[in-house]
Parts: structure tokens; C-alpha cells; sequence
């Protein structure tokens, strides 16, 4: 049975997509006085907060980011799997998940100029773990554990974003050869897309300045940087 049958389900989505709009880190700085797009990389995300305002801040944003689409979808999950199969449950709840994603990434609050997504993809894994239970199989478990190590190991090194990234961009092919289940693979396909389209359109306004196209993408896809920092002396 298809999720997109359920009547409710689009105003879940609409739900989701409005918590993820609330920028959180945007929110931050006026409380402090700083306008956190106007320094550093100027993405309003939690590794921008964690590189300027402070480490403290940094993973308050992270988790609370996080929890954007964490909270929606053990909420959802157990809403709709007490009264239907487990397979509905996780895939409604997935799905609100990704539009709290593409709320954070492209946010009606703010001109549709929102974060990279790293933190709410994070969340979205976590959210793998959590509501994945035995019935879809055990591996569903340790799947959200190899992320998470992924981006604690980036955090240690200062690199939270390209650990994310890598993690994002790998999280199918782990997701095959652990045999996850077809809802979480779904979902984790989404959240790679979305990851991959955001970044992108920070590259299309700086492709025709650089020859070394590859490098730019790697760079930018990999770590919260602007584009611009990295043409200097690149352009051919």
C-alpha cells in the first residue's frame, strides 16, 4: 500500500517542511547579536555556528538541527504504527523527515536561502535506528551507528561537514550491503539527492570560473565552504 493514500499525510508533510523552515542558527545570532550568515562560510548551519560562535553553540545547533527530523519521525512513526502494517508507519515517517530537510535547506522564512542539511541528515539516520525496529532487521541498527562514528570522527578533526558528506553520498551503497530494508534505502536515497542538489547550487553560480570543475565539486559537496575561497589562482 502506497503512503500518498493517506488524506493526512500531505498536511504531515506541510507540517514537517515548516519545522524545518525555522532556521535555527539564524535565530541564534540575533539573540547574540551576530548575524551568523555574515561570517565565515556564511551558511546559516551548524558547522558555521561551531567554526564562529563557538563550540557550545556549534552542537546546541547540531542537535537541536538534528531533532528536526528526528522528533517528526518517531512522532509520526508511532502514530501510524499502532493502528497500521510497520512498513507505513516508517515510510510516512521518513517522508516528513525529508520535507523537514528540504524546509532547512530551502526555507519560506528566509527567502528560500536556508542550511547545507548536514545536521538534518544526521537526524534522519538517528531516526533510522531508532524507529527501523527488529521487524525490518537488525542491521537497520548498525546502519545509523556507522554515520554517526562518520561524523563524530569529523568533528575531531574540525571537518564535521565533509565527514556528512562522505557518509550522505556513501549511505546507499552501505545501505546494499547491509541489507537494510527497502523504506530505509528509499529514504536514504532522498536525503542523498537533496544533499547533492543543495550543494549544487551554491557550484552553478561559480562553474564557468574555473576549469578545474572536479576540484570544485569535491570541494564544495565535501565541506562547508563558499565557492568563491577556493578559485583564487583557478580560474582557466
Amino acid at each position: 500500500m502506497s503512503i500518498f493514500v493517506f488524506p493526512d499525510l500531505w498536511v504531515l508533510l506541510l507540517i514537517g517542511y515548516l519545522i524545518g523552515s525555522v532556521n535555527l542558527s539564524v535565530l541564534l545570532g540575533k539573540w547574540i547579536g551576530k548575524d551568523i550568515r555574515g561570517v565565515g562560510t556564511g551558511n546559516p548551519g551548524a558547522s558555521n555556528v561551531y567554526r564562529n560562535l563557538g563550540q557550545a553553540f556549534g552542537a546546541a545547533i547540531l542537535v537541536l538541527d538534528a531533532c528536526k527530523a528526528l522528533l517528526p519521525m518517531i512522532i509520526v512513526s508511532n502514530w501510524y504504527g499502532a493502528t497500521h502494517p510497520p512498513e507505513i508507519g516508517l515510510g510516512m515517517a521518513i517522508a516528513v523527515a525529508c520535507t523537514a530537510q528540504i524546509g532547512h535547506c530551502w526555507t519560506v522564512f528566509h527567502k528560500f536561502r536556508g542550511g547545507k542539511g548536514v545536521a538534518v541528515s544526521a537526524g534522519l539516520f538517528i531516526g533510522f535506528g531508532v524507529i527501523g525496529g527488529p521487524e525490518f532487521g537488525v542491521n537497520n541498527h548498525i546502519y545509523p551507528i556507522i554515520g554517526t562514528a562518520g561524523y563524530l570522527v569529523g568533528i575531531r578533526v574540525r571537518k564535521p561537514g565533509m565527514a556528512m558528506g562522505m557518509m550522505v553520498l556513501l549511505s546507499v551503497p552501505i545501505g546494499l550491503i547491509l541489507g537494510v530494508s527497502g523504506e530505509i534505502l528509499i529514504g536514504s536515497g532522498m536525503t542523498t539527492g537533496l544533499f547533492f542538489i543543495r550543494r549544487m547550487q551554491d557550484i552553478f553560480p561559480f562553474w564557468s570560473h574555473t576549469s578545474n570543475r572536479w576540484f570544485l565539486i569535491w570541494s564544495v559537496v565535501m565541506d562547508d565552504i563558499v565557492p568563491g575561497q577556493i578559485l583564487v589562482g583557478r580560474r582557466g
